[in-house]
């Protein structure tokens, strides 16, 4: 009896264990598959500008201020900054230049029959620490023509 019982036990598990098994059906094509892409995000927003104060050119010893003509320009002035306005306005950053700029283009217009170089020496010698901006901003000026608007030859006004 000890056999038939443990054969009806055997048995019985056989039978539970097949109802609890999963049968697995492969109908897979060799390792392909397929099936539909994912959703495509959209796009971020951009984000807006900082705030704050932006600052424009000019020369350095103006507090980062517009570098331009003085209101009642003279003929000489105008010439300097249309035709040399990068050298004018570092010029004017610079004390020992800027001190001697106005004199420097007085000499200009008076000068009758000379030639710049003597107006260019006495400014450059006079500036000081200004004097490699105010030799670069006097060779523009030559350079560019600007004896004859400076004396009034041009047809403009003289001062």
């Amino acid at each position: 009896m000890k056999k038939i019982t443990g054969w009806a036990v055997a048995s019985t598990m056989i039978v539970i264990l097949e109802a609890c098994t999963t049968k697995v059906t492969d109908t897979s094509d060799g390792g392909t598959s397929s099936g539909s892409a994912g959703s495509t995000g959209s796009a971020g927003s951009t984000g807006s500008g900082g705030s704050g104060t932006g600052g424009s050119g000019g020369s350095s010893g103006d507090g980062g201020g517009v570098c331009m003509a003085s209101a009642s320009a003279s003929a000489c002035e105008t010439c300097a900054f249309a035709k040399c306005m990068t050298e004018v306005c570092d010029c004017k950053g610079v004390s020992g230049c800027n001190d001697g700029l106005d004199e420097y283009l007085k000499c200009i217009a008076a000068l009758e029959g000379g030639d710049m170089k003597t107006c260019a020496e006495g400014f450059v010698s006079t500036a000081a620490a200004g004097a490699a901006k105010a030799d670069t901003f006097a060779q523009c000026m030559e350079d560019k023509n600007c004896l004859a608007p400076c004396q009034g030859r041009d047809g403009g006004p003289r001062f």
